[in-house]
This record gives C-alpha cells, sequence and structure tokens, in this order.
C-alpha cells in the first residue's frame, strides 16, 4: 500500500506596516488634486486638440495604470474623483466592411484613425479597441466575447482539479474525452460501488447478467430472496472459474463482492480504490464531486487489497491475471512492495503480451527506491510532482522512473463509512494518485487509436512529456523520468494525420436556425469542405454546446470517398439557438481519429 502523505500548512503572510499607510494617505491626496487640475485643464481644450476618449493606451502606459492602485482621500471635504479614462470600460470588438468607403464613414463617425484597426486577414475583419462604437449599414460588429475550454467540466470540484491544467489534459477534451469500449481495471482496495460520481463507470461482464432459469446451491437467489438472475444464481455461467463475478473479483474474500469497507470500514486506506478509480474516470457535467482523466471510459473493480491496504503475491497476480482475461485494455496499480516477485512480475508479462499497458506508483519512499511492480521494464512508472511542478517530497525515484504527474493536494471522490455514495475531498496526496491520472490519458490515447500497442502507448507518453525546468534541459532525469505528463501532446501524437480539405469556414460567425428551407427540411449551414481519399477514412461532423456541453453527431449524407460541401449534405441538426463548437474530424474504420478542426459559430432564433 502506498500511503497517502500530508500535506503542511502554509503559513500567514505579514500585513504592510502601519508607516506605510501613512505614506499612501498623503500620497493619495496628491493624485487626487492632480486629477481634479489634470481635469479642469482637459475640459478647456478644444476637441479638435484633444484625444479620442477611445484612444488605447501604449503597452507601457497600460501596465502602469493597471498596476498602479487609486487611493481615495478619507476626509470628506474632498470627494474621489474618477478620470473619464477610467470610468468607461475599453474593449476590444471585430468589425468587417463592405467596402473602403464603409470603412472610411466607420472610421470618421468613431474619431478614429485607420492604424486603430488590426487587420485579421483569416477572418476578413479588423480588431478594434473602443468603449463604444457607432456601427452603420455596410459593415458587421462583433463583441470579442472571452470563452473557456471546450468541455471543461462544471463539477464542484472542477476548479481545484490542478491536475488537469497541469497536465495540458482540459484541451485535449477538446478532441477527446473517452470511450465506453476502453477499461481500466483498478487493482485496488475495495469500491464505492454506490458512490454517485461513479455510477455507470463500472465495466460489467455481460456474460453474468440476465434472467436466467437455473441456479447453484446455496447461497443463491432464492436463499437471498432475489429475483433470479445470473448475477445471484451461483452457477459460473461463463465458464471462466469465477462464480457471479458480473462486477469484478475480490481477491482478499475470494467472491464477487468488491464493495469497500467489508473488513474494517473505519481504516483510513478503505477508500483508496474509491478516489484511484475516481481519478481515472470519474462522471463529469453532474454536479457531483469532480471528473475523471477520462470521463466516458469504464472501471473494472478488481480487489486483491483490504480495508487497511494490505494484500499479497497472491491477490495482486491473481488480480493482474483476472483483469487481462476480462479483456481490459489498461492495468493500474496504485500499490507496490520493497522486493522483486517473480510471479507478478510473470503475470505483467503476460499482461503486456495480450497488449495490456500496465502502469504502477513508483512509491512515496522519497528516495532512490522505485517500488515493484513500477521497477518492472514493461510497466509504466509514475512519480509525483507538486502544483510547482518541483518533486513531492515523498515521490522515489530512480533510473527505472518513465513519468511524473500531480500527486499533492488532489482533489477526487472518495467512499467512507458514512458517505457511501461518496465525498468531495481535497488533500490526497501520494504517488497513488499520480498513477491514475496516466492511465486516465492512456484512455484517452486508447479511445482516440485503438490500435495501440504498450510500446506505442509508452513511446508516446515519453515523447510528448513537458521536459521541466529542474530538468536542465535533459531529455531524462532520475528525479523526473522523461518529464511531466502532457495529454494533448500525446494524444495528438497518436492521432491519425491531419484533416483534409477546409474547415469550417471563418467567414461564417452567426446564422438562423431556419437558414434555409429546402424540399421540407430545415438546414443548418456549416459552410464546411472534408475530404477523405480512401474508403476507410469518413469525415464526420459534429457540434457541442458551449453552455451545457450537449454533443450532437450530424452524419453527412455522402460518399466516403472525395471532397463534398457539407452545407449542402446535412440536413437539419435541431441545434438549440446558442454558442456551439462545431467540428470536423476523420476516423477510420478502426476507430483511429484525427484531431478535430474546429469553429464556434452562434444560432438564432
Amino acid at each position: 500500500m502506498l500511503k497517502p502523505y500530508k500535506n503542511p500548512g502554509n503559513k500567514p503572510i505579514n500585513p504592510n506596516k502601519n508607516t506605510n499607510l501613512l505614506i499612501w494617505r498623503w500620497l493619495s491626496r496628491v493624485v487626487v488634486l492632480s486629477l481634479v487640475i489634470s481635469l479642469s485643464i482637459i475640459q478647456t481644450v478644444p476637441r479638435s486638440l484633444a484625444p479620442p476618449a477611445h484612444a488605447p493606451l501604449s503597452q507601457n502606459s497600460e501596465a502602469k495604470q493597471s498596476n498602479t492602485p487609486t487611493p481615495y482621500p478619507t476626509t470628506s471635504a474632498i470627494p474621489p474623483v474618477v478620470a473619464p479614462s477610467m470610468a468607461t470600460k475599453v474593449t476590444t470588438h471585430v468589425v468587417r466592411f463592405q467596402n473602403d468607403r464603409v470603412k472610411q464613414t466607420f472610421l470618421a463617425q468613431n474619431n478614429l484613425s485607420a492604424s486603430e484597426l488590426t487587420p485579421l486577414p483569416e477572418l476578413n475583419a479588423y480588431s478594434v479597441r473602443a468603449a463604444n462604437l457607432i456601427a452603420h449599414s455596410g459593415m458587421d460588429s462583433f463583441v470579442n466575447q472571452p470563452y473557456k475550454a471546450l468541455l471543461t467540466p462544471t463539477d464542484p470540484l472542477q476548479a481545484n482539479q490542478w491536475h488537469f491544467s497541469s497536465t495540458n489534459t482540459l484541451p485535449a477534451w477538446n478532441h477527446q474525452t473517452g470511450n465506453a469500449n476502453i477499461t481500466t481495471a483498478v487493482i485496488d482496495t475495495g469500491f464505492g460501488l454506490n458512490v454517485t460520481d461513479l455510477t455507470g463507470k463500472w465495466a460489467e461482464n455481460s456474460n453474468e447478467l440476465g434472467i436466467t432459469a437455473s441456479e447453484g446451491p446455496t447461497p443463491n437467489c432464492t436463499s437471498r430472496s432475489l429475483t433470479l438472475d445470473k448475477r445471484c444464481n451461483n452457477i459460473d455461467d461463463d465458464n471462466d472459474g469465477y462464480i457471479d463475478n458480473y462486477r469484478g473479483w475480490n481477491f482478499v474474500s475470494d467472491s464477487n463482492n468488491v464493495a469497500a469497507g467489508q473488513f474494517t470500514p473505519n481504516s483510513s486506506a478503505a477508500y483508496h480504490g474509491t478516489a484511484v478509480s475516481s481519478l481515472i474516470a470519474g462522471r463529469a457535467n453532474n454536479s457531483i464531486g469532480g471528473s475523471g482523466m477520462s470521463w466516458g471510459s469504464k472501471v473494472l473493480p478488481v480487489q486483491v487489497l483490504d480495508d487497511s491496504g494490505d494484500g499479497d503475491t497472491i491477490s495482486v497476480a491473481l488480480g493482474i491475471r483476472y483483469a487481462v482475461d476480462q479483456g481490459v485494455n489498461i492495468i493500474n496499480m496504485s500499490l507496490g512492495t520493497n522486493s522483486d516477485d517473480p510471479l507478478v512480475s510473470e503475470q505483467i508479462d503476460y499482461a503486456t503480451q495480450n497488449g495490456v499497458i500496465v502502469i504502477a506508483a513508483s512509491g512515496n519512499d522519497g528516495c532512490d527506491c522505485v517500488s515493484y511492480p513500477a521497477r518492472y521494464p514493461s510497466v509504466i512508472a509514475v512519480g509525483a510532482t507538486n502544483a510547482a511542478n518541483g518533486l513531492a517530497g515523498f515521490s522515489s525515484y530512480g533510473t527505472n522512473l518513465d513519468i511524473v504527474a500531480p500527486g499533492v493536494n488532489l482533489c477526487s471522490v472518495i467512499w467512507t463509512n458514512t458517505a457511501t455514495t461518496g465525498l468531495n475531498t481535497c488533500g490526497l496526496n501520494g504517488t497513488s494518485f499520480s498513477s491514475p491520472l496516466v492511465a486516465g490519458a492512456v484512455a484517452l490515447l486508447l479511445s482516440q487509436n485503438p490500435t495501440l500497442t504498450p510500446a506505442q502507448v509508452n513511446n508516446a507518453l515519453i515523447s510528448t512529456a513537458t521536459k521541466l525546468t529542474p530538468m536542465g534541459g535533459a531529455n531524462f532525469t532520475k528525479y523526473y523520468g522523461y518529464g511531466l505528463l502532457n495529454t494533448l501532446s500525446a494524444l495528438n501524437d497518436v492521432s491519425a494525420t491531419s484533416l483534409y480539405g477546409s474547415p469550417i469556414s471563418t467567414s461564417l460567425i452567426s446564422l438562423s436556425q431556419l437558414d434555409k428551407v429546402l424540399d421540407g427540411y430545415e438546414y443548418d449551414k456549416f459552410n464546411s469542405t472534408c475530404t477523405s481519399y480512401t474508403n476507410d477514412v469518413l469525415c464526420t461532423t459534429r457540434a457541442i454546446n458551449q453552455q451545457t456541453n450537449q454533443i450532437v453527431t450530424i452524419t453527412p449524407n455522402f460518399n466516403p470517398v472525395g471532397t463534398r460541401n457539407l452545407q449542402q449534405d446535412i440536413y437539419s441538426a435541431n441545434l438549440i439557438p446558442g454558442t456551439w463548437i462545431i467540428q470536423n474530424y476523420l476516423t477510420t474504420t478502426t476507430g483511429i481519429q484525427s484531431m478535430a478542426r474546429e469553429k464556434i459559430i452562434t444560432i438564432t432564433n
């Protein structure tokens, strides 16, 4: 068991001295008097000689303006004065003109010079900074609205899950959030099977599910007053050697019950398997807890440690073998031992030979002593970093280390004896929690390209890892391995070749949901082209609502070979009014995807 590490608290910062406050009060009065005098002078200057109120500040002036506080006097004799340039908010607008005459008229009406227009040739437009703009016919004006990363979860813990930004996972979700066909076996303690944030995330054995007319000796469905079903009939329906293993297996009690808390429910380690599972594949956008790295994938619960976090060679080896035979894609082991274990090593080799990627925590001993099974060459060994991208003090290191990932003060959902449906928790520390972040990233890679071998996955991870400053420019160090997990770069590395054809037209910003009606069908015009040159590559378009994260896959009606204009081929997608990201991407018959090309559009009524 890799024990959690307690993070020490921070010391408060001392406030400023009283002498500084006295000086600040004198300076504030001087500033205010200066402003009053300056304003009275400005009002006497003819308009033709005064600078326009919306004239942009220089870069240096902006920096000085924003970094210098504006003190207010404490006496009521002199009211606070705010300069006009600070009273109105200067924003950036995007404008487009039908012709030069329209542009010149716009400049004159807004008292702007041509140099204040910044060309945006890709958009056939200009940007301009101003407090207010006067628009007129023959031009379009768009507010430069802020946008956040696509598909960023809205769950309560999301703001505290700093590991996503550190590992460049947020932009990776623009392209892949995980596939339900990809399963990670979590070989660990028991699991909070009723934790709400993991509902529907447990991989199930379909051969041990469903109504049956047969049942074995007691205990069976009848003796337990349950409806006759393969889950409780006490028969090995699929002949795999495990009775009623419809949802994983418990190698501690040799039963199909993998629930947490069966042995010592109040133990400090009883939550462990649940936290690891949540970091890998916790549900997103359900207003509960946080989210996993690959929230679309599944978890197979395999219990090999008791509630105290203790197991042995037999339970771990059997757990690995079982997971492989159940057809999982990934195995995560946030556990370890100090000595070489040939039996476990054999099963890891069996996993690798069957195409399963094995990931394990490096250990929490803070020494040159990567633990087993992470030390085995075919296992991806994961160390821990802190929020400053430095090596966590507890993280074990060595020449066997492959990669590092966040492992200090992580936030996730855990199980406790008094919170069986889940408890939002921060402060998780240990390489135990770094390892599932890498496992979740691997689930994204396999969702993008399910044909990857363990060697290809390992190469994608280490070749794209971020080289941290303490590595001093080296490609590898024993403290950081090949660097910090970079999810987006790894995803790009395993994706199909770039999309052929044109991305979403940059000239299309806003459109009507009822823009065109033909043959009784409503059309949403996306004005995009997508080209595939072989029969095994299909161009696909999807729309993602930025407010709700709803995903609508749009199936174009065209021959997969050749170039077609999707504007002419997509029947109404029934997209509700709002802001949508429209994406084009390629998918091969083997499931490999390209990175998406995308455009933000606004649909109106």
